[in-house]
């Protein structure tokens, strides 16, 4: 960091200074710092799929989820197809309390790779969970508890479903395990 900026100072014009220091404060969390430089870079690089990405995921961490949201749209409007974008978009739907947005980006996500982590799915399920869905939700969790057999989330989230779902018996063996 201090050699990319002493060679700023030096008048050095290269946009990948700005790229290479708003990385580098972002993992330093030095989040004023790595704004001020993703906002730089973007001025002059606006379509850069990578840093509006990265830039997305610097407002989700902060809880910023609509800016969040804007920077993996503009994200996914160069690389419709992107999985991660289209995920990460999803999230942050979620995070508004936009159910039916967020399953839509999912759905999408899905498509363009049907396998996706179990992490993801029990977003998905949660997701349907909220939404009274139980027949998805139930459907998602199995597919985590069938790659990860003692995955805490997706039995709680299994058994909250069959609670819902007035299976009382499956609900607790799910609770037990």
């Amino acid at each position: 960091v201090n050699l990319m900026q002493k060679v700023l100072k030096l008048g050095a014009a290269d946009i990948r200074i700005f790229f290479y220091l708003a990385i580098m404060y972002d993992e330093l969390n030095l989040t004023d710092k790595a704004f001020s430089y993703y906002e730089k870079f973007l001025r002059n690089r606006p379509q850069d799929f990578y840093m509006r990405l990265r830039y997305g995921n610097l407002f989700f961490r902060l809880n910023m989820y609509q800016s969040a949201s804007e920077q993996y749209g503009a994200a996914l409007s160069f690389e419709p197809k992107n999985q991660t974008a289209l995920i990460n978009l999803a999230l942050s739907y979620k995070a508004r309390d936009m159910y039916d947005e967020a399953l839509e980006k999912f759905k999408l996500a899905e498509t363009v790779k049907p396998v996706l982590p179990p992490e993801i799915l029990i977003k998905i399920a949660e997701t349907y969970l909220i939404e009274k869905d139980f027949i998805s939700a139930e459907t998602y969790y199995k597919k985590v508890i069938e790659e990860k057999p003692n995955s805490a989330p997706a039995l709680f989230g299994l058994g909250e479903t069959y609670m819902n779902m007035n299976k009382k018996s499956e609900a607790k063996n799910c609770f037990q395990k």
